[in-house]
């Protein structure tokens, strides 16, 4: 082994550069089935993480709800995912903020790109799906009434009048950004990332026995084509 005095002031020298840059540390501000909260104040106006109003009874993707906690400081918010997922946004609180028929609408990015509608994950027992996403990112469009259900999300993703909407993510990493597209001076949203469900139990049951029958068809071919 090299021990000389150029060998030990290199080991030295990398010593010091390792202090000086420290390996790289995760920039993830969000973890999966983890309801956040976030605030805006007027129209265009970004989605704060700032602390506000804390929502409860948010849905989880493996069943029972939860209450939410204040999103990160900042306007943006950065997940890594290994598998493809969800992003479920809704608004909570009062509906229009006794503004009927304004409604609270939102616009939802990742990675700078508006984001595409995908099917809700929440549909076991007591949970609200919530409404449909809308193109280029926005969640659905409110009805009229001025409904209040004092910072419930499972019972504003049942209401039609407030604005709710489930977004695709790909496996990888997403910074996250919104904006308020409503009309009121200001009010909160819910939202939650959630991985892709592996199968139910009966799912894979299904799976196996479909690739059971393709492989009893193909020995089955193999007999006769040897008999024949």
């Amino acid at each position: 082994m090299r021990t000389g005095p150029g060998f030990l002031a290199f080991v030295l020298a990398a010593a010091v550069a390792s202090l000086a840059s420290p390996a790289l540390a995760t920039t993830d501000t969000l973890v999966t089935d983890q309801w956040y909260t976030a605030t805006y104040e007027g129209a265009g106006s970004p989605l704060t993480g700032l602390p506000f109003s804390d929502a409860r009874h948010g849905p989880l993707l493996g069943g029972g709800f939860a209450d939410s906690i204040d999103a990160p400081t900042g306007n943006s918010w950065t997940i890594t995912l290994s598998t493809a997922g969800t992003l479920t946004v809704a608004d909570v609180g009062d509906s229009a903020y006794n503004l009927p028929g304004t409604g609270d609408q939102y616009q939802l990015f990742d990675n700078g790109v508006a984001m595409t509608p995908a099917a809700s994950p929440f549909h076991k027992p007591g949970q609200n799906p919530g409404q449909a996403g809308l193109a280029l990112g926005l969640t659905s469009t409110p009805g009229s009434a001025d409904d209040f259900f004092y910072d419930d999300i499972n019972a504003s993703l049942g209401d039609s009048n407030f604005s709710s909407g489930t977004f695709a993510l790909s496996a990888g990493t997403h910074v996250i950004t919104g904006v308020f597209v409503g009309t009121v001076a200001f009010g909160d949203v819910a939202f939650i990332v959630e991985p892709a469900a592996a199968p139910e139990p009966a799912g894979w049951m299904l799976m196996t026995s479909g690739v059971g029958a393709i492989g009893a068809g193909l020995r089955a071919r193999r007999r006769r084509y040897v008999a024949a």
